[in-house]
């Protein structure tokens, strides 16, 4: 009996452990990407004339 316990206490552990390990790399990739692709262009008028001007404000 006691052996069982243990076998079942270790699968419940790794169970969790994997279902944890998905969950954060889901949660990363979904973060990381929706950041990029969402992102505002800049809404002040310096941040546009920054973006307008380009390159050429850069030394």
């Amino acid at each position: 009996m006691m052996d069982s316990t243990k076998r079942y206490r270790r699968e419940q552990e790794l169970m969790l452990s994997a279902i944890h390990s998905l969950g954060m790399k889901t949660a990363r990739d979904y973060l990381g990407n929706s950041s990029q692709n969402t992102r505002p262009g800049p809404t002040s008028w310096l941040g546009q004339q920054r973006k307008n001007m380009g390159t050429t404000l850069r030394r």
